[in-house]
């Protein structure tokens, strides 16, 4: 719209755009962050291994664990092995 009524201000197009951008960017970083972490396999952040591994290490019967992975199967669901 600007372009339209002042041509020779072109370089507002650009700029507009680039703060557009940022501003999504900023809004949508969580998202994108839960969305890279599932993909990733990687260990959910509200999972603490040390504990996790102390709390299966305290059941009856257990005698040790060699190796515990913990991964987000969907936000919210997690699995362990």
């Amino acid at each position: 719209i600007v372009i339209w009524f002042k041509p020779s201000w072109a370089i507002a197009d650009p700029i507009c755009t680039f703060v557009f951008a940022i501003l999504v960017l900023f809004t949508t970083w969580a998202l994108l962050r839960d969305t890279m972490d599932i993909l990733m396999e990687r260990t959910p952040r509200d999972v603490d291994l040390v504990k996790l591994n102390k709390a299966i290490q305290a059941v009856e019967g257990v005698v040790g664990i060699h190796c515990l992975h913990v991964w987000a199967l969907t936000s919210g669901k997690n699995l362990a092995t």
